[in-house]
């Protein structure tokens, strides 16, 4: 399955995805232990459980809990971490969005998504898909202040300065960063000023002519300053 997984146009025609996603979830249950299979179980669904697009036949078969139970139960391995963030990037952008964050908050993802974040300070990719699933999910029409809160109240703004200080040569990735505590300040304003007192300021005013036009940062007229 993971491997067909990775040539979408085969798995289509050789793989029955009702039948598919169930016995991967199945398997991770059975080997929580094992990080290679957790990791290829996270990519196939990533790849195929997509597919499903908000159906929630593939909500009600518990496919984020069981990737967040593996980010969790192996938090200290990298891949684990950037690919379980890719699958919560991935199926955060699906139809009905908000049905996708409630689920992704009942299991505590924005605080799973961080502590990864938090880990692998140090770690390129884990931080780059962090920040994505973060965007994405904050980005989600509606429930910006509730999704906002519930980075601010995970400890997500000194992550996403540090994050930033890291990436330094990524300019997609501090971008990122940026649209984030752009959603933040625009829906919560009251966190500006730990924003401010973590450096946030400071990395954004770093970024890009273009970023700092997007979001006014130098002449003062957006929240952040």
């Amino acid at each position: 399955f993971c491997q067909m997984s990775k040539r979408p146009e085969g798995c289509e025609a050789a793989v029955d995805c009702h039948v598919a996603i169930p016995t991967v979830l199945k398997v991770m249950k059975t080997h929580v232990r094992n990080k290679n299979i957790q990791n290829k179980c996270i990519c196939f669904l990533g790849e195929v459980g997509a597919r499903y697009n908000g159906n929630s036949a593939f909500l009600d078969a518990g496919g984020i809990p069981a990737v967040l139970k593996a980010m969790i139960y192996h938090s200290s391995t990298a891949r684990i971490q950037a690919n379980g963030c890719r699958f919560l990037y991935s199926i955060a952008g699906w139809r009905n969005p908000s049905a996708i964050l409630d689920h992704i908050t009942a299991v505590d993802g924005f605080r799973v998504v961080l502590n990864a974040m938090r880990r692998h300070v140090r770690n390129a990719n884990v931080r780059e898909e962090g920040c994505r699933a973060l965007r994405q999910m904050i980005s989600t029409e509606g429930r910006q202040r509730i999704a906002g809160s519930l980075i601010v109240h995970a400890g997500g703004i000194p992550v996403l300065v540090a994050s930033m200080r890291r990436g330094a040569t990524s300019g997609l990735h501090r971008e990122c960063c940026c649209m984030i505590f752009d959603e933040l300040v625009t829906h919560l304003p009251e966190c500006r000023d730990q924003i401010r007192e973590h450096g946030g300021v400071k990395e954004i005013r770093l970024c890009s002519p273009i970023v700092q036009t997007n979001f006014d940062i130098m002449d003062g007229r957006r929240r952040i300053v």
